[in-house]
């Protein structure tokens, strides 16, 4: 059973759709990724969480989480639909606020098996992360940017 979490730019076109589709897609059926945790905020997110929901249509047996960055606890947590669970990392409440997306992200690359990224520029969240991960490769993190990488495979 492995687990694959999603970054990428919160403008990522929605061009991206079909090639998020096929990478979950191959994802579950040839690697054995049964988790996806995704996060919630702008495009790239939300297109990421419909191709899961997409899969699990073929597959309940998957599992899509909800990162959430934010500790709350006097608010209850809804999840939108296709969602099963959220994830909330260990101590993320001990982390300010302004912090918390990136830290949450962070905390998810030393916990994944696959990152599935959208990085197409220098600056922002997503390219400090994807150079995180790019340093986690060697621990056995498994790195696919849409982007660049020519996946899946055929």
């Amino acid at each position: 059973m492995y687990s694959c979490f999603f970054i990428g730019h919160r403008d990522a076109p929605s061009t991206l759709q079909q090639k998020l589709d096929e990478t979950v897609d191959y994802l579950w059926r040839r690697c054995g990724v049964t988790e996806f945790i995704v996060g919630h905020h702008g495009n790239f997110d939300n297109m990421a969480a419909s191709a899961v929901e997409k899969a699990k249509a073929y597959n309940p047996e998957l599992d899509a989480y909800l990162l959430l960055e934010t500790y709350m606890p006097h608010r209850r947590v809804y999840l939108p639909g296709g969602f099963d669970h959220y994830f909330l990392p260990d101590g993320i409440e001990t982390v300010h606020p302004r912090y918390a997306m990136e830290k949450a992200n962070r905390m998810m690359l030393r916990q994944c098996d696959y990152l599935v990224a959208y990085v197409t520029r220098d600056g922002g969240n997503s390219a400090k992360i994807m150079r995180s991960a790019r340093r986690q490769e060697k621990e056995g993190l498994r790195i696919i940017n849409l982007a660049t990488d020519a996946f899946p495979p055929k």
